[in-house]
């Protein structure tokens, strides 16, 4: 089967990019800032086919009615894009830290194995999730929500409900030169009597985006995504399925008074897409993001609609889950789970911070497997394979201003732990060193402590780590570097052609030679066909020189699948064989439709002047037809069907008798050098290479 390379401009699917820090970064607060405006001035209209007298009634009649008696309203947009009313203040006072607690690549598995792995629940009904999921819900539903269940479960499109209402979303659909209708029907959970009917057809369309094509209305037509109120207030998700250029006015949040159903506020555009939000005490948590735009989570204040504060994703978000207090996301091809704190709550107090540091285990060994813990050995480098995106999102914190935490492990030469706690609140770093389970520590202090500015910090993680690149560059790599930037027009990703694609470039020493390999790469379409380059400068120092790239040749087997590319990461696992070659683990992903995916495994490697792409083993997913299930199926390269034991084994095989380690590759893309200048392109190039880390 050869990979269908077409790209659908239309398809919601979001594409696979390895863009940002993967599964190394912990994902700082990306300064989207807060949107200054003045409250726009309130207009409300009032319907066509009601007089004011009537207007009156119907005013006084709702606030006599008692609250379970049937009202009906039809919405007015307000005239501004972003609005609030004015007088009203914002809520949001005591900014979130999102503490990264794990981020791993899905392999582009569907949202049902996500939900069914953390055992989470949505209040959710008719979606495209599958019968699995939809009957897990179902029993998983409290007992007032579950006749929603067997009254809704065939007829309603789009539904969801809170601890209060059921919200049904109707949309009729156009019909010739009828546009048709947006309707939300709220039932009340308790009684199942319809309370409140809203007529939302102000927001199908945006004016001056009004296609001519009958094709394009359906593309930029605006849903409900999601629905939840609070006391009188109902909040409101509303976007397209399209790209933002082609209508730049979706994917926001909307409040109504339910009293008198006038809008309150609406979010700025574009911060919300996701199938749901989250509320907390005084902000929405939302997601946006699509093909070839940037991908946030976004934090949005609960009373004016601001967008305070955003997080970058890897890719499109599409649920999000708040469960312990923990916020689970779940995006195309990465899943996310973010310890939600207060900045106010990042600890900064001794005792408190010496009770967090007792109640860690004593042995390095159990130290490896704590949330939080970054292990360092400051001669040898890094102590195993663990921790390493607590140190490198760290880093990044620091270097966003935005708070974060971490927790370094390094152990003596007898063994023993020392711990160092590092808290950034945005301003300065509260540091201190817990030496308690020293046994050599003798009559020394167990536990010291002391304020660091950031550059400050910077030079003790260095300290510690030892083995970081994030130093000063040699002249022979400052050379090489510099002759990366001059010569980038031979390198650089064309943009009108690729552009859209979220390009990637690296700096790296593959083989350890001291001679840096300039990488690039690019996935594209909804196929996710990748592309990669690579460079190194001639050893005259004359010439930059495109490494040759060897791929195993085409199968016959109609079942095996052809690779072109791999879908290079942050991170990836390596293998130092008994000559010194180093194997970096690779995978290429790729779809044929939305039911049918594959992916091919193996590793690629750097001798002399070529990088050979090895592949091992291939699996494909599809799914059946009948019970909406996926079927996978396992083949060697041969294309030959074997057991998913013989698929691992395989994989493990290969590497046996290698020593293990990583690479973190630290990727950027055209957006962020300042200018097209070659100074900048230096900077950000060397850049990218002292953060690079094997270990």
């Amino acid at each position: 089967m050869k990979r269908n390379r077409t790209t659908r401009k239309k398809n919601q699917i979001q594409r696979k990019i390895g863009v940002l820090t993967g599964a190394l970064t912990i994902l700082a607060l990306a300064g989207c800032g807060a949107t200054d405006s003045t409250a726009a001035q309130e207009k409300w209209e009032t319907p066509e086919n009601q007089s004011t007298m009537e207007t009156e009634i119907a005013q006084e009649t709702r606030e006599t009615q008692p609250e379970f008696m049937e009202r009906e309203f039809t919405v007015a947009k307000p005239d501004e894009d972003f609005f609030y009313r004015e007088g009203q203040e914002e809520l949001y006072r005591d900014r979130i830290e999102f503490q990264e607690l794990s981020v791993q690549s899905n392999d582009i598995s569907d949202a049902d194995t996500w939900f069914r792995q953390n055992d989470l629940f949505l209040p959710m009904i008719k979606n495209f999730l599958s019968d699995t999921t939809r009957i897990q819900w179902k029993e998983q539903a409290p007992e007032q929500a579950k006749w929603i269940y067997e009254d809704f479960a065939e007829s309603v499109t789009r539904g969801f409900y809170d601890d209060r209402y059921f919200y049904e979303v109707v949309d009729t659909g156009r019909n010739g030169a009828d546009l048709g209708s947006l309707d939300l029907y709220m039932y009340q959970l308790q009684s199942r009597e319809l309370e409140i009917t809203l007529h939302l057809g102000d927001f199908l369309y945006t004016e001056g985006y009004e296609p001519e094509a009958d094709a394009e209305y359906d593309f930029i037509r605006q849903n409900v995504f999601w629905a939840q109120s609070e006391g009188d207030t109902l909040y409101l998700a509303i976007g397209h399925n399209t790209y933002a250029e082609d209508c730049p006015h979706t994917g926001y949040l909307m409040a109504i008074d339910l009293q008198n159903g006038e809008v309150i506020w609406e979010s700025p555009q574009q911060v919300s897409n996701a199938n749901d939000f989250v509320m907390l005490e005084d902000v929405i948590i939302t997601g946006y993001g699509f093909t070839a735009e940037d991908d946030y989570l976004h934090v949005i204040d609960k009373a004016t609609g601001i967008d305070e504060e955003c997080v970058a994703l890897k890719s499109a978000p599409d649920f999000l889950v708040e469960k312990d207090d923990d916020l689970y996301v779940h995006t195309y091809n990465t899943d996310y789970m973010f310890q939600l704190r207060r900045q106010s709550e990042l600890a900064r107090d001794t005792q408190a911070v010496k009770e967090e540091l007792q109640n860690l285990p004593d042995s390095i060994e159990e130290l490896s497997t704590s949330l939080g813990v970054c292990g360092l050995d400051y001669n040898n480098g890094v102590v195993g394979d663990w921790g390493m995106s607590y140190l490198a999102g760290f880093l990044q914190a620091v270097e966003n201003g935005t708070p974060g935490k971490l927790i370094l492990a390094q152990p003596t030469d007898e063994g023993d732990a020392i711990l160092t706690y590092l808290s950034y609140n945005g301003t300065d770093v509260y540091v201190m060193q817990d030496s308690s389970r020293d046994k050599l520590r003798g009559n020394g202090e167990a536990y010291t402590e002391k304020i660091c500015d950031t550059d400050q910090v910077k030079e003790i993680i260095g300290e510690v780590q030892g083995m970081t690149r994030n130093r000063e560059l040699n002249q022979e790599e400052q050379e090489q570097i510099r002759f990366f930037a001059q010569n980038r027009q031979q390198w650089r990703f064309d943009q009108e052609t690729y552009g859209p694609y979220g390009l990637q470039y690296a700096v790296y020493d593959l083989d350890g030679d001291g001679r840096l390999e300039l990488m690039t790469t690019v996935c594209m379409g909804t196929g996710l066909f990748s592309e990669n380059r690579f460079y190194h400068v001639s050893r005259d120092g004359k010439m930059l020189e495109a490494l040759t790239q060897w791929e195993l040749p085409e199968r016959e087997n109609e079942d095996s699948l052809d690779s072109d590319g791999y879908d290079l990461e942050w991170t990836m696992d390596a293998y130092r064989d008994s000559q010194g070659r180093v194997y970096y683990s690779g995978s290429n992903i790729f779809r044929n439709g939305a039911a049918f995916h594959g992916i091919i495994q193996g590793f690629f490697y750097l001798e002399g002047d070529t990088v050979t792409f090895q592949d091992l083993c291939q699996s494909t997913s599809e799914a059946d037809s009948e019970d909406e299930n996926t079927i996978d199926t396992y083949y060697d390269m041969d294309g030959q069907e074997i057991p998913e034991e013989a698929y691992d084994l395989l994989l493990s095989d290969f590497t046996k008798e290698m020593e293990r380690g990583k690479a973190y590759i630290n990727w950027f893309t055209d957006d962020d050098v300042t200018e097209d200048t070659d100074d900048a392109w230096y900077q950000r190039l060397a850049q990218s290479y002292r953060y690079a880390l094997y270990y």
